[in-house]
């Protein structure tokens, strides 16, 4: 019993696996890899009744002998009825003559155009494509010639308009072309996109298939532009190959020589887009010059993008040509070729822009102006050569936001645009729509470079303007306001030589001398000291900006106490306020009784008591005898009240 379950299995194993043996469809054999041996036997065992069924796809068995390249097998079909399906299409419109082109195999080509298949030579796919088409497309020359031989149509079009010509030309295949051609293949037809296979072979970038398409008569569809208005000597520029060019403009394409495609692109304008400095002077040579100020639909010209490449060589050239009229021509966005050349650092075009009339104090439709570009970028060099050519008359515009040059540069850390914008008349004063300042910015900056900046601009304090002297005065005040926000780092302050040397000081009450120090030597010295007025907003600066720093929290209170405490009585006004400060902190001494605030009180009365007996403790007890003269004086001057 357990041998013949054993051989039934066997046997229905046989019969699933071995095709000689199965019962199984003759186009699964095929599809499966059965040799021609093994088809023969099904054939004579009764399977030469399915020799022309298809399965749901409508793929027949010479339809899959094809897919497979099998010669034997579609031989062995055809002599046993399959000439009946020769020319059957499968649900995608594929017959087995396509199919065989598609495989590139000749001999099953031959094959079957002998045995009838001529009568689909040129039927479609459901794209319109046909088997001549598929076979320039797999640039199988010979297969070409076989069926150009046996009838087949060189202009049949797919779904799109497409040519076999036209798919010659776009896989740059020169041989097929010119059996195409030979055979009758219309050079000037268009796709649906309009593109002619002149078209394409000036896309694809080959110059002996557009001279064989001109020699055969594609001259009439020289200037034919395609849908979206390129012309093949516009796609000649655009892709950069000047022998193509010089081909077109020998053969009558100078007519569109000046013709715009649809966004307003010139030829002219490709080849600067390009950069093919060559290209450009042909074309000029060959009347491009009326074009050469012509915007596209962005109000982009030439010049504009010879700019914004910093192709110096075009932009000569241009501009030598008549291109000056439109040196100045904004795009739709207001840049002009300046703002683009500054935006992308070409400093030689730059110059040669300036040189030639440029405006360097056009905005765009942001405000952005060519200075605030650069110094947004950090391109010292460009922001020098911009003030030494008029800039200095929009140093101060302000963006739609309000942002100026100096703001700009302050927020991206730019310490020497920085010091170069103030040193010719940057307002540090002005405010964005968001009420913030350069100042603001700069207090962001690490101390490191607040005094590398300092350390630029004190030594030049007598020949700066006078807002250059209040931004420096702010700068120090900022000093005292806020250290380094990082309260793991003890900041560093200068002491004693100026900003040469730094100390690390974790004393709060040290870092106040360290300041005081420093504005004393470097500002108010009996040589300096006149040519400085203290800004009048020091009185209104808020000492809360103080409290939220992590580092380094003196009271405002305090550095202002032992600014004017060094700096011997300055003005009346100023030592008004130092009296008056004064006079809090004595009435909060003498009357401790009548301050029932806890020194832990959070209320803003003991905050200012707090504050106040600090500053009197750290900040009123004279360091010398020379600061105890200094500070009898004053109180002698306006009292002790």
């Amino acid at each position: 019993m357990k041998y013949i379950q054993k051989l039934t299995i066997v046997l229905a194993l046989l019969c699933a696996y071995a095709p000689s043996l199965s019962a199984g469809k003759l186009l699964d054999l095929i599809e499966n890899g059965a040799n021609s041996k093994q088809v023969e036997e099904f054939l004579k065992n009764g399977g030469e009744k399915e020799v022309n069924t298809s399965d749901k796809y409508g793929r027949t068995p010479l339809y899959a002998a094809c897919c497979g390249g099998n010669l034997n097998i579609a031989k062995l079909l055809l002599e046993n009825g399959a000439i009946a399906s020769i020319n059957t299409p499968n649900n995608g419109g594929w017959t087995p003559l396509y199919r065989a082109c598609y495989g590139r195999n000749l001999d099953i080509v031959k094959l079957l155009l002998e045995n009838g298949a001529t009568a689909s030579i040129n039927t479609p796919d459901n794209n319109g494509e046909t088997p001549l088409y598929q076979a320039c497309g797999n640039g199988n020359l010979n297969i070409v010639k076989l069926l150009l031989e046996k009838g087949a149509n060189p202009n049949t079009t797919d779904k799109d308009g497409w040519t076999p010509l036209h798919e010659a030309c776009y896989k740059d295949n020169l041989a097929i072309v010119k059996l195409l051609l030979e055979n009758g293949a219309n050079p000037n037809t268009t796709d649906k996109n309009g593109e002619t296979p002149l078209y394409k072979a000036c896309y694809i970038g080959n110059l002996n298939i557009a001279k064989l398409l001109l020699e055969n008569g594609a001259i009439a569809s020289i200037n034919t532009p395609c849908n979206s208005g390129w012309t093949p000597l516009y796609v000649a520029c655009s892709f950069g190959n000047l022998d193509i060019v010089k081909l077109l403009l020998e053969n009558g394409a100078i007519a569109s020589i000046n013709t715009p495609n649809n966004y307003g692109e010139t030829p002219l304008y490709a080849a600067c887009y390009k950069g093919n400095l060559d290209i450009v002077k042909l074309l000029l040579e060959n009347g491009a010059i009326a074009s050469i100020n012509t915007p596209n639909n962005d109000g982009k010209t030439p010049l504009y993008h010879a700019c914004y490449d910093g192709n110096l060589d075009i932009v000569k050239l241009l501009l030598g040509n008549g291109a000056i009229a439109s040196i100045n021509t904004p795009n739709n966005d207001g840049e002009t070729p300046l703002y683009q050349a500054c935006d992308n650092g070409h400093l030689n075009t730059v110059k040669l822009l300036l040189e030639k009339g440029a405006n360097p104090n056009t905005p765009d439709k942001n405000g952005w102006t060519p200075l605030y570009k650069a110094c947004d970028n950090g391109n010292l060099s460009i922001v020098k050569l911009l003030l030494e050519n008029g800039a200095i008359a929009s140093i101060n515009t302000p963006d739609n936001n309000g942002w100026t040059p100096l703001y700009a540069a302050c927020r991206k850390n730019y310490l020497n645009i920085v010091e170069l914008l103030i040193k010719n008349g940057a307002d540090a004063t002005l405010t964005t729509n968001q009420g913030k300042s350069p100042l603001r910015v700069i207090c962001k900056w690490s101390i490191k470079k607040r005094q590398e900046l300092l350390m630029m601009l004190v030594p030049t304090a007598k020949t700066l303007p006078q807002n250059t002297k209040t931004f420096i005065e702010l700068i120090i005040t900022t000093l005292a306001e806020q250290m380094d926000p990082n309260s793991t780092i003890a900041p560093k302050v200068p002491q004693h030589d100026g900003l040469f040397k730094s100390q690390v000081v974790e004393n709060p009450a040290q870092e106040i001398v360290c300041i005081e120090e420093f504005i004393r030597l470097q500002l108010f010295t009996p040589h300096k000291k006149a040519i400085y007025t203290w800004p009048e907003n020091f009185y209104s600066l808020n000492e809360n900006n103080v409290d939220h720093s992590k580092c380094f929290k003196p009271s405002l209170s305090q550095f202002r106490c032992r600014y004017y405490y060094t700096t011997n009585a300055l003005s009346l006004r100023q030592y008004a306020f130092l009296r008056a400060l004064q006079n809090m902190a004595r009435t909060a001494i003498m009357q401790p009784k009548a301050i029932t605030y806890s020194s832990n009180s959070t209320s803003s009365k003991a905050k200012q008591y707090n504050k106040l007996c600090d500053m009197i403790i750290k900040c009123y007890k004279p360091s010398s005898t020379e600061s105890s003269v200094r500070f009898e004086n004053v109180t002698k001057r306006y009292g002790n009240n």
